[in-house]
C-alpha cells in the first residue's frame, strides 16, 4: 500500500513538472501542494489527500490500507483529469 502512494504522489510531481512547476527539489510536499493549488487550480481536497497521504506513507511507520491507496489513486486521478481537461 505504501508503495502505490508513494507512486502516486511521484506521478503527481510529474504532472506538475509537466505544466512548468519544474525546479521542485528545494520544495516541501506542502508546498507543492500549494502550487499545484494556486498555479495549476487543483483542487485543494484532492491535493489535500494526496499529500497528507504521501506524508502518512513517507514519514510513518504504521500500517496503510486498501481505503489509503484507494484515496490516494482517487485523488491523483481526479488531479489528471482537472489538469488534462
Amino acid at each position: 500500500m505504501r508503495s502505490v502512494i508513494l507512486a502516486c504522489f511521484q506521478r503527481f510531481c510529474a504532472l506538475l513538472g509537466s505544466r512548468g512547476i519544474t525546479k521542485q527539489d528545494p520544495l516541501t510536499p506542502r508546498e507543492l501542494e500549494r502550487l499545484a493549488v494556486d498555479r495549476l487550480r487543483v483542487s485543494r481536497d484532492d491535493s489535500e489527500t494526496l499529500t497528507s497521504l504521501f506524508e502518512e506513507a513517507r514519514y510513518s511507520e504504521h500500517p496503510l490500507g486498501d481505503i489509503d491507496r484507494a484515496r490516494a489513486i482517487n485523488s491523483l486521478g481526479r488531479i489528471r483529469v482537472a489538469l488534462e481537461g
